[in-house]
């Protein structure tokens, strides 16, 4: 059922045409439901509307033992034949308990770009943006917009850097994107090959804005928003504008589900919306209601990727965070929508559509991978502390934090909680990736295995210690 495995990096937005790995065969997707410590019920929710009970019985039944660890936090929802059915399991607010509801507003994360990419080629129709112009024509002050055009941003082929390090960004401005773009000269020559590029969008959107003269959040609830009817959505540098759920990522007990940390969002992944207006969203990109994001060549712009699932064509849209993501798909074959929202950093984010849509469908599903419940951190874990090269990561670090342990991603000081387990295992869980002593012990490195939702088998393989990590 499987087809891709993505990078190494939950907040990379994954186009599945390039995915391979070492771990065999996974995609990007999202997620459902979790229940602390066994606080309460995986079913015990406030009621969603669901028309089709026996769907909503099929997604119970693979979903709930993952709730029930405590992996899955979010909605799946189905429109089918103009049927809905949503599932919700786990806390709009685990800290609180509080439950979600109908119009419980989700990160999206970079299914903003579609939305960008339909104000720039509305602003493309009325003659106000020429997509065969260079970027210079509209930010003069970039000294590589000559090299690029406005259509070459679009389609991920200028070159532009994938995204900017948080370290760099400190919530700067306008001005101080350019600053950060003029020290960071595209790739050449170009890639033959599309590159996705956080950057690039950012940098449609401010074009957007300089020839409208109004901000891009505006622009999208003016020109998309309001007219769809999406009242539950809306464009937010940070969660706590848009009034959403809280974002969540593993973390060391008691709350094993924390909050993560705020922060900002460029115009590129700054997507807030409920469940029921994502798939709004869907319909009105497959009936091109408001713009075509389809080229003259027939491409898909915007982020919005054709794909096979389950057997069946479909558009595909996915957007992450840290803490948050959501994947919209609108069949082509067939009268269906499914959205996928959550709000905790746990390995559903990854193929959670491929079995939805296998349980829409009628087809066999498998059984879920469940993590194994938590233990305290003991001597088994402690020597597995050491820095290691991992493959689509490059170097890893696992330290001792305190009494707990973590991974840090060298390159981006990307920092994650592993979840130690009674057999000496770490678990990052955003992958469910294990960590255990190899043949021979732990002097010579770890041994990883990998298995996600609707992973037939589970992938793995030995990593070479490189040197020891320093304790914290």
């Amino acid at each position: 059922m499987l087809s891709c495995i993505p990078p190494f990096n939950p907040h990379e937005d994954m186009d599945r045409n390039r995915c391979s790995g070492a771990f065999g065969s996974l995609q990007i997707a999202a997620a459902t439901a979790a229940l602390v410590g066994g606080a309460a019920s995986a079913s015990a929710q406030p009621a969603p509307r669901t028309d089709n009970p026996k769907l909503a019985a099929a997604i119970h039944r693979y979903f709930d033992p993952v709730a029930a660890a405590g992996d899955l936090s979010g909605v799946l929802r189905v429109e089918q034949n103009g049927q809905v059915t949503e599932v919700r399991f786990g806390y709009a607010d685990w800290q609180r308990r509080r439950r979600f509801t109908g119009t419980s507003r989700f990160a999206a994360g970079s299914v903003a770009k579609s939305m960008v990419a339909t104000i720039v080629i509305e602003l493309v129709r009325t003659g106000r943006i020429d997509r065969a112009a260079s970027v210079a024509t509209y930010v003069p002050e970039y000294r590589h917009g000559s090299a690029m055009t406005v259509e070459s941003v679009l389609r991920h082929t200028a070159g532009l850097a994938h995204s900017i390090p948080e370290a760099d960004r400190s919530r700067f401005d306008a001005d101080g994107f350019l600053t950060w773009l003029n020290s960071h000269p595209p790739a050449a020559p170009v890639p033959p090959e599309p590159a996705y590029s956080n950057v690039g969008y950012e940098l449609l959107a401010l074009i957007a804005e300089r020839v409208s003269g109004v901000s891009i959040d505006r622009l999208v609830q003016d020109r998309i928003l309001s007219p769809l009817g999406m009242t539950q959505s809306m464009f937010a540098a940070h969660a706590a504008d848009a009034r959403s759920v809280v974002l969540h990522e593993p973390g060391a007990p008691p709350a094993e589900n924390t909050p993560s940390a705020d922060r900002y969002l460029p115009p590129s992944g700054r997507l807030f919306a409920s469940a029921a207006d994502l798939a709004r969203w869907a319909r009105a990109v497959r009936d091109s209601t408001i713009v075509s994001l389809r080229d003259g060549q027939g491409t898909w712009e915007g982020s919005v990727y054709p794909r096979t699932i389950d057997g069946h064509p479909a558009l595909w849209m996915q957007g992450t965070i840290h803490g948050g993501s959501a994947v919209v798909v609108r069949f082509l074959d067939a009268d269906v929508t499914m959205v996928i929202a959550l709000n905790l950093e746990s390995y559903p984010i990854f193929n959670t559509d491929e079995v939805l849509a296998a349980l829409v469908f009628g087809h066999e599903a498998g059984r879920a991978p469940i993590r194994p419940p938590r233990a305290a951190v003991s001597a088994a874990h402690r020597p597995l502390a050491g820095t290691y090269d991992m493959p689509e990561v490059g170097r890893i670090a696992i330290e001792r934090t305190g009494t707990e342990m973590s991974l840090v991603i060298v390159a981006t000081g990307d920092r994650y909680h592993l979840t130690p387990a009674s057999d000496g295992r770490l678990i990052w869980r955003v992958f469910n990736a294990h960590f255990s002593a190899p043949e021979g012990g732990a002097a010579r490195g770890v041994h990883l295995t990998r298995q996600v939702v609707g992973q037939p088998e589970p992938s793995s393989f030995d990593l070479p210690r490189m040197a020891s990590a320093p304790d914290r």
